[in-house]
């Protein structure tokens, strides 16, 4: 997170060379040279069509949230993690199935998965025509469907 807001290219068309310190969102009020941008009217007309959103804070306690995690961005530990309302908490360390698995695969599964034979060929849509394997030096075939060029 640091390298993403060290290096934010936003910064640059809003006229800064780094975040404000103390944070402040761009345009949130009139104090600052940019035009002032209805944070707080959007923010509750969004809370006001979403009801999934109802539980989050308003205004005034996200950008107290979002201040106070970017204030103290510069000195968080390495290796740690934002909790809200808690500060920055140093991560335990992860097991090797947990940092390498793919995403939205659980630990438990990581785990069981074995680590020495490669998964199986992808099974292909029932229905469809079958098609022979490539010949030897044959340039591979596209893939035809869903996401794939239709």
């Amino acid at each position: 997170m640091r390298e993403a807001v060290k290096n934010n290219w936003n910064l640059g068309p809003m006229g800064m060379d780094r975040v404000p310190v103390p944070y402040r969102f761009y345009g949130q009020d009139s104090n600052g040279p940019e035009p002032v941008v209805p944070w707080k009217e959007g923010l509750d007309a969004l809370r006001a069509g979403s009801p999934q959103l109802h539980p989050y804070p308003g205004w005034d306690g996200m950008r107290e949230t979002l201040g106070a995690f970017m204030d103290s961005l510069p000195a968080a530990p390495a290796g740690s993690t934002w909790v809200p309302g808690q500060g920055w908490r140093l991560q335990h360390a992860q097991t090797a199935s947990e940092t390498t698995r793919a995403p939205g695969v659980s630990a438990k599964a990581a785990r069981s998965r074995s680590t020495t034979a490669p998964d199986g060929p992808r099974r292909r849509p029932s229905g469809g025509p079958a098609t022979p394997p490539p010949a030897p030096g044959a340039a591979p075939q596209q893939e035809r469907g869903r996401g794939h060029g239709r």
